[in-house]
Parts: structure tokens; sequence; C-alpha cells
């Protein structure tokens, strides 16, 4: 992609038009910010813009038909035929992160740079910055990082993965140093729209940033994983205990999972996680999902209940997904960035690995779980965290993919069990209790660790990249780097990738010797 340069006045003159492209719609404009504090908010909300994009199609690309579709949460519902699912995407499926996310946000970044030296929003930043980009990162890998905007460049080198965590943890242990000095003094409220202004939260909320990303690198660097985990969870302020600490963001129009969901009717509710949840019986189903709405026409015999549908189908019939249930969700529920029941679960994953993590690996596990039925307001997660059955087997009531459960852990905690059985316990709650977050992480962390155990996609159009009953480990760098940033791109590929720039290539976390041949 072509790089921009990062002041404003070369902005204006280098690109046209371009940073008004990557400005979310909902900001303050340049000639409303005729202030330092308009500045200052006006790149602050920017960049929080673009963790889980405002911008709708930006939204739609990233989180759902690129991360909940391979998360194992939604399934398209329209009969499209090139898809991330199936394998074969276009490319303007799969460049949205690299191309709007990363220009977006170093844009923000910059304005807000020369519109202050207050160290309290400038810290706030670059937590932002870490959030949004280590999603960058984990869909690509290698990306432009350090050296953006360096030397009046239009374009700019790749920096390996690693590198770019290292980066990103320093980044994170200067920003809550720096706001732990100041957390008494406060942000202004216009310019944060996940925590109000208070500090605290951020503070939280970059430990908690810092916890999922040590955990993401376990297998890649396990000791510097175990210490920065560490570190997050025994610091004085520490992370998210409570879902009065939830990372969430109120969208200026409406939830856009609700836009995707309910008025576009794009997408349903992915078999993989409603027939978990039915085999478990969860009492969260009636507020995670819509009940299906068959009709005779659909097959003889059916009751209504709560039915997914399969991903990665072969699209044809634009209605293929109709009467399959879908997701509930209001227009004004708020867009979440992380809970507290994630917080909990990584800390039982760093328990079960012997980590230092404040409690045992059960005792957090049952607090995952405690924290997610209150956040949905359900009842009695004691007698579910003490369920003894198994994920239940998918049965399609309308289509013909029916298809056996692919897990038989239970929900109760077993010490007895072998580290495999409780890791896969651990991710699989964390996977339910994440719905509706960020489809990215979902996606990352069933790369990570291979759990929860998703069915491959029945219709793999990949001609042959990704192998029968395998699944996408990364997305392909956009055209444009061929064209507009190709010295810096065949070096990347060449050095930095590890293998070809396709779907199967694995990142550099992506190393867990349990899922090689997935």
């Amino acid at each position: 992609m072509r790089w921009l340069l990062l002041s404003v006045a070369c902005l204006s003159a280098c690109t046209g038009n371009y940073e008004h492209i990557n400005t979310p719609p909902y900001d303050a404009t340049e000639e409303d910010m005729t202030a330092d504090d308009y500045k200052i908010q006006g790149a602050l909300t920017s960049m929080q813009g673009w963790v889980v994009p405002f911008a709708e199609h930006d939204f739609q690309f990233v989180d759902v038909l690129l991360g909940a579709t391979l998360g194992g949460y939604l399934a398209e519902h329209k009969g499209w035929t090139e898809k991330i699912s199936t394998y074969n995407p276009t490319y303007d499926w799969t460049e949205v992160a690299f191309k709007n996310i990363v220009s977006g946000i170093f844009i923000a970044h910059t304005q807000l740079r020369g519109a202050t030296d207050d160290p309290v929003p400038l810290a706030v930043a670059e937590i932002v910055k870490v959030a949004a980009l280590h999603r960058v990162t984990d869909i690509y890998g290698p990306i432009p990082y350090s050296q953006v905007g360096h030397n009046g460049e239009l374009t700019a080198p790749y920096d390996a993965q690693k590198s770019i965590y290292e980066q990103m943890f320093a980044a994170l242990d200067k920003a809550v140093a720096t706001l732990t000095a100041h957390r008494a003094e406060a942000l202004n409220p216009k310019a944060d729209r996940i925590f109000g202004g208070d500090l605290t939260g951020w503070i939280r909320y970059a430990n908690s940033l810092k916890l999922r990303l040590a955990v993401r690198t376990v297998y890649a660097d396990p000791e510097g994983a175990r210490r920065r985990a560490e570190e997050a969870v025994l610091h004085e302020v520490g992370v998210m205990t409570d879902n009065a600490h939830n990372a969430t963001a109120v969208h200026p129009v409406q939830n856009l999972y609700f836009l995707l969901t309910q008025q576009w009717g794009d997408y349903r509710a992915a078999a993989d996680i409603v027939s978990c949840m039915n085999g478990y019986d969860d009492p969260r189903r009636e507020r995670y999902f819509a009940l299906s709405t068959f009709t005779a026409a659909d097959g003889a015999g059916i009751v209504n209940g709560y039915y997914g549908l399969r991903r990665g189908i072969k699209g044809s019939d634009a209605s293929q997904g109709a009467g399959y249930s879908n997701m509930s969700v209001d227009k004004t529920t708020p867009m979440r960035w992380m809970n507290a029941a994630e917080v909990a679960f990584l800390r039982a994953e760093g328990a079960l690995r012997g980590w230092s993590m404040g409690a045992d690996a059960q005792t957090l596990y049952e607090r995952g779980i405690a924290l997610s039925f209150e956040e949905w307001g359900v009842a009695n997660p004691e007698a579910y965290a003490a369920g003894t059955s198994k994920p239940g087997d998918y049965v399609d009531p309308k289509l013909g993919y029916s298809a056996s459960a692919m897990s038989t852990v239970a929900v109760r905690y077993d010490a007895a069990d072998d580290f495999e059985r409780n890791l896969e316990r651990i991710v699989t709650q964390k996977w339910i209790a994440c719905w509706r977050t960020a489809g990215v992480e979902a996606w990352s962390e069933f790369r990570r660790t291979g759990y929860p155990r998703l069915w491959p996609s029945p219709h793999n159009q990949s001609g042959g990249v990704i192998a029968p009953n395998a699944f996408a480990r990364r997305m392909a760098y956009p055209q444009d780097e061929y064209a507009k940033n190709p010295v810096h791109y065949r070096e990347a590929v060449a050095t930095l990738l590890g293998g070809p720039d396709d779907m199967a290539t694995r990142v550099w976390w992506d190393c867990n010797p349990n899922t090689k041949n997935r």
C-alpha cells in the first residue's frame, strides 16, 4: 500500500483527500478543531474509532467477513461465491485492515502528537494504537510499523511480527507507568469513548491487553509470555476483574452487528457456537441468538429452536440462510473491545501453565463463567460450571450440512484431566463468553491453540493452498503492495514472513506443535 507522510501538511499535499477517506464519519472535522482541546479530542476519538472500526464497511470486512466467520461466530447468509470462509476471497475483502486501519491510526496519532505534549492523552493514544494494530499484525504477520513516515518517506519497510510485539509491550509498559503516575488526574471525557476520562480504567485495560498479548506469544516465547503476564496481573492497579471494568464503546449511530445482521440481514449465527451451546444446554442462548424461523416449506416436521448455519458453504442462493438463528442484538448495544470474563479465562490459562495469576486455574475458570453470566443477566452459573454434558452435534434442518461434534470436553473443570483437555475447556468457555466481541480475537485464539474445535469449510475453494480439512492461518497482503511498495513487500516475504504470501502461511506466534496439521 502507499504509506502516507505522517504530518498534517504533507498528508494534505501528498495524498489529496485520503486523510478524509480514512477518518471515521463521526469525528470532528479540521474546521471544527480550532483549539488544541478540540484537536486532541478529534485525534483520540478518531483513533478509538479504528480499534473495532466504527465505519460500517471496515467493520464488516475485518470483524465479520474475516474474524467472525473464521472464528466460528457467524456465517454468511447471502450466496456469495467468493468469500473468506471458503478460502477464495477477492482482495477487496481481505485488504481493509492493512490499508485502512493502519493509515487511519497513524494519521490520527500524528495529529495528536502535533497538538499536545501532555503525557496523559499521549499515553492513552499509545494504548489505543496497540489495541488497533495488534489485530492487524495478527491478520497478516509482518506489517509496516516502526518506520511508517520516517524521513519523509511515502513507503515503509515491514517489521517482523516478533519485533512488533516487543514494541507493543514496550509501549504498553510506558503508557501504564505514565498513567499510574498521573492517575489522580482525568482525561477530557469528550476525548474518551471507552472509560469517560477515567485513567484507572485505561490502566486496567492496558494491563489486560498486555495479558492477552502475552498469552498470544506463549508458544513462540514461553518465558517472555510468563514474565509479561505476571507483570500485568501483579501490577498495583492490575487487570479487569469486574464487569464494571469492561472496555466498550457506544457507536454514535447504532451497533454495527445490529446493522449487519438485522437491517442488512447478511449473516446468521454459526453452527459451531450454536451447536456447542446447545450441547451444553447453555442458558445464555436466548440472549445470544434468536430462535429459528423455518416454515413448512423448509422441511417436514422442523421444530424451531436454535439452529446455526454452517460456515464456508458454497454460495448460490441469496436466501440460503433464511430461517436459521440470527444474532440477538439491539441497536443501542455497546461495541465491546474486551470484557472481564476474557481476562479471567486468560488468567486461568496462565495458572494452568503454572504462572502466578492470583488464584488457581479452576477458581479463575469458574470466575470467568460467573462474570459472563452476570454480564448477560443469566442466573445460576454454578450449575452450568458443574455441567457434564458435551458440545452438541449439528443437525442441519434445511441444507444438508449436518456434522458430528468435534469436541467431547465438558464444562465442569477436572483437575485430574491432562493439560490439553483443561486448556480446551478454558479456551472454549472463553470463546463462548466473548460472543459479540471483535471476531478477529476468536480467530487468533483458534489459530494459537486449535480451540474451540471448529468444523472445516465444506467447500474449500483455495485451489490447493489450504489442505483439505485445514484452516486459514493469515490473510495475503493487498495487491497495492505489489505495485506501490514492491521493494519492501518482496523483502518482507523473502525474509520476515516465513512462507508464501498466502492464507496457509503461519504468523510468528502460530507455532503450537499440536496445530501443525491444521
